[in-house]
């Protein structure tokens, strides 16, 4: 390996490593969560059937941060509840579709590896939740039946600009939830939860998620608020007594500007000559 391309993978290594949380819209605080919190119940979760087949993916949008002219997006991690177990069921296929809000048409597949772990709401919660074990809180549904969480994490290699608006969805084929296996579709239950309520950083929030038809992807998306109907104009309304926004965490690092870059050249080469002559 020459010494340019030695030191380009080494810097390419290190933003890898160097990775930090960009967007913080994790999981509710658990003193905030399920039945026991009454009027005051921040979480819930979303499933997105269609009348036919396949059913609709559920998603939402993250804006970039205006830190750094642009950002190496690393990895998108959302939130699912299920009654099956991941770990153990096989034919669970994930998938991440994403494109800019700008660019409908961009909208599509999103190449990525998925890694999946077990999780609890942060905090302590209440010790008379329901849902409560020894390791945390689980998720509790509007029946009283509780639910595991677990994170979806999505290795992503994607350059976005700050201020840019993102959408995404995710969508599975599996038997996780109530959909039908073998489909392109959401069939799982994506984890959201109200802004207000959490006591958790909320960043990004609006209180609009978004769905998608996979066979109509570049039409754009359904906008979806759960708060009861009528909400602000949006697509889809209803389901839950108050807004709700799919719960996520982004990571990346930030790019220099092109004259960083160009620098940085100029200064490999002079390295290299230097090391010729030497």
């Amino acid at each position: 390996m020459s010494k340019c391309a030695l030191i380009f993978s080494c810097l390419l290594t290190a933003s890898i490593v160097n990775a930090a949380v960009l967007i913080d819209r994790g999981l509710p605080n658990a003193g905030t969560v399920n039945n026991i919190a009454g009027a005051g119940r921040s979480n819930v979760d979303w499933s997105f059937p269609a009348p036919t087949v396949p059913p609709f993916l559920g998603g939402d949008s993250f804006v970039v941060p205006n830190g750094a002219p642009g950002y190496n997006i690393t990895s998108i991690m959302v939130f699912i509840t299920s009654t099956t177990n991941p770990f153990t069921e096989f034919d669970d296929t994930f998938a991440l579709y994403g494109g800019l809000a700008s660019n409908p048409a961009s909208f599509g597949l999103i190449p990525t590896l998925t890694s999946i772990s077990r999780v609890y709401y942060p905090g302590s919660g209440n010790l008379s939740d329901a849902c409560i074990t020894g390791a945390g809180v689980n998720y509790q549904d509007q029946t009283g039946d509780c639910h595991p969480i677990y994170s979806l994490t999505f290795a992503v290699n994607l350059h976005l600009n700050a201020g840019d608006v993102f959408n995404f969805a995710v969508g599975a084929t599996s038997q996780l939830g109530d959909c039908e296996a073998n489909t392109p579709g959401n069939c799982l239950f994506l984890h959201a939860s109200n802004a207000a309520l959490s006591l958790t950083p909320q960043q990004g929030s609006n209180g609009v998620m978004l769905v998608y038809d996979p066979l109509d992807l570049g039409a754009g998306p359904y906008t979806f608020n759960s708060a009861p109907c009528p909400a602000n104009g949006e697509d889809i309304c209803g389901g839950f007594d108050k807004e709700s926004d799919i719960n996520l965490v982004v990571q990346g690092v930030a790019t220099p500007e092109p004259s960083t870059y160009a620098l940085f050249l100029v200064g490999a080469g002079l390295m290299y000559l230097r090391r010729r002559k030497s």
